[in-house]
């Protein structure tokens, strides 16, 4: 938990929730782990915290990193209050369900059920490639959830392998709305990880919210089936776009090219019409698409089956799929025999349905006899897979260090070391080289910082940092850079605001690092609420100390000395109307030595 400088920490109480530990933490917020003392039971909590735009206090309150960032901060704190609104009125067992919102810190918090089991690339990075059978058992219930939320105007933006989780009873759930992140993206153009590469249309690279729909997340469902069937990610959108700029033709190769084995042609073919790189030329709506993923009669016959509610002790589930004759024999004993009980076979055996209910038995049976006969000639495909990847992994690495070299860290879009580096991770999420690139460019961004520093340019300065922190939260120099960034945009504010002079060079700090901390804390705090009382009181106290320093330099026409204890304060306290007055006298004094 240490590592995550801006997290809540284990203990930390908001209301009736108790943080346990830190979930996950990306660029938008940060997503724990909570105990629901009021019911007894454990909750997710998501916090707004864009780390590019806002950092935590040591209140645990969160702010904007400067004014300039306020109004934006606000905007996507509104989004993100509206996104968690719009959630909690779906109902659907296979889409996340959020419980309520609420706002504290001077942020919000999005409370969510929480779900036990596993995220779907932690499977993948298991099994490589999951059978056709096993996708759709994973894929349907999702379109049918999608489906309602579609249909209210919603749209997820970011479906992905590790957006979508398998209960340990089996079930899947598709976690992380994206569209309050996207939203405060397009407005700022300043996070840099607006998107999951490989997952993520053209669209939402180049347009607005308003040319996004329904065939967005059909593309990124139809990238999460190709990583499941192919084995890796689809090509990026960028790296696409280039490509039929430059030469016409898309550099996508699509999975019916690929034609791995075990997998229907109808199958295959539904995911690259969902892969298309016009938007217009995919499925518009998930209706569509299901037709194409389920047109064969036997097909149309599994689908249904997925949608009964099969015990959980027999459903497909994380921990079978980790073993494929595991899941085979579950699925084709048990769960056949617990289909037939729940749809009324054994018990009324003369019903309309039971000749297809016979037939679907039969279906089952031999496509998972297939599966197990043509898993060897499919593991063998796979290691061939494996064994191309080495060198595509190495040349990524060599390209990405070459970018960091030539400071194309992370733009061009398409051309960048960042991209490549998300490329490695993407084909080994536990790649060291890549994992160490990122944090080399985050490196590289903190040498841009202090350059920028050194020249006086602040907010360049700044925008450096946010991106170091963006990419590495834990690099201990970021809040070293931001101390002293922050410090030379006061000294420089004072400056303008009260004399319009440069500032003497002070050697030491007359006030204390803890008094320094202690008045920031007390100043953020009366902003907040200016009737806090005991605020004023511990301002009152230190105020008065270094009034009597003042006075003491000023009766000893030690005006540098009182000019200096001024000047500190007015770091921390840049508004305070006595302080700038007191200045004034004090330079008088000194202009009529």
């Amino acid at each position: 938990m240490q590592e995550h400088r801006n997290s809540l920490q284990p203990g930390y109480r908001l209301h009736w929730y108790v943080i346990k530990k830190i979930l996950g933490q990306g660029g938008f917020g940060i997503t724990y782990l909570a105990e629901d003392t009021n019911l007894n039971q454990e909750v997710a909590i998501k916090e707004y915290l864009p780390v590019e735009l806002a950092m935590r206090e040591q209140d645990d309150s969160i702010h904007p990193v400067s004014g300039e960032y306020g109004e934006q901060f606000s905007w996507g704190l509104d989004r993100f209050m509206s996104e968690a609104q719009t959630l909690a009125q779906f109902k659907h067992s296979n889409i996340v369900r959020v419980l309520t919102v609420f706002p504290e810190n001077n942020t919000a918090y999005m409370i969510m059920e929480y779900e036990n089991g596993q995220a779907m690339h932690e499977l993948l990075k298991k099994r490589k490639t999951l059978s056709e059978n096993e996708i759709k058992l994973i894929l349907l219930p999702i379109l049918d959830g999608l489906e309602q939320v579609h249909k209210a105007g919603f749209i997820h933006r970011d479906i992905k392998p590790p957006n979508i989780f398998i209960r340990t009873d089996g079930s899947p759930v598709l976690l992380d709305f994206g569209s309050a992140r996207h939203a405060l993206g397009e407005q700022t153009r300043t996070l840099t990880s607006l998107v999951s590469p490989g997952f993520a249309p053209f669209e939402q690279y180049v347009s607005k919210s308003d040319k996004q729909g329904p065939w967005t997340d059909i593309y990124g469902l139809g990238a999460t089936l190709y990583r499941s069937a192919v084995g890796r990610s689809p090509a990026e959108a960028m790296d696409r776009s280039e490509a039929l700029l430059h030469t016409s033709r898309d550099s996508f190769v699509g999975a019916a090219e690929i034609n791995p084995d075990g997998y229907s042609k109808y199958f295959l073919e539904a995911i690259d019409h969902a892969l298309a790189f016009k938007s217009d030329e995919r499925p518009q709506s998930v209706g569509q698409w299901r037709a194409e993923l389920t047109q064969s009669s036997s097909e149309e016959l599994f689908a249904e089956a997925a949608t009964l509610q099969i015990p959980p002790s027999n459903r497909f589930s994380a921990e079978n799929l980790d073993d494929q004759n595991s899941a085979s024999t579950t699925i084709k004993t048990e769960a056949l025999t617990s289909v037939g009980e729940e749809a009324g076979i054994v018990e009324k055996p003369r019903r309309w349905y039971r000749k297809p209910i016979k037939v679907l038995a039969v279906v089952f049976g031999i496509l998972f006899l297939l599966a197990i006969l043509d898993d060897e000639n499919k593991k063998n495909t796979n290691e061939k897979q494996v064994a191309e990847e080495p060198d595509i992994t190495e040349n990524l690495l060599q390209e990405a260090a070459k970018d960091v070299h030539a400071l194309r860290l992370t733009s061009p879009e398409g051309n960048n070391a960042l991209e490549k580096y998300h490329q490695v991770l993407d084909r080994n999420p536990d790649n060291e080289a890549a994992q160490t690139g990122i944090k080399n460019v985050a490196d590289k961004y903190l040498q841009l910082a202090g350059r920028s520093l050194r020249k006086m340019e602040l907010p360049q300065a700044s925008t450096y940092v946010d991106k170091a922190e963006s990419l590495y939260s834990a690099h201990p120099q970021i809040q070293v850079l931001r101390n002293t960034i922050a410090r030379q945009q006061t000294q420089k504010q004072v400056s303008d605001r009260v004399i319009g002079d440069t500032l003497p060079t002070k050697s030491t700090d007359l006030i204390d690092s803890s008094e320094r901390r202690k008045l920031a804390r007390i100043q953020r705090q009366l902003a907040r609420n200016p009737g806090n009382q005991q605020a004023k009181q511990e301002l009152r106290k230190l105020a008065s100390k270094y009034e009597s320093s003042v006075k003491k330099a000023l009766q000893e026409k030690n005006y540098n000395l009182a000019e200096t204890y001024v000047l500190e304060m007015l770091e921390i306290a840049p508004d305070n109307k006595k302080l700038q007055e007191s200045l004034k006298v004090i330079r008088a004094g000194k202009d009529t030595e």
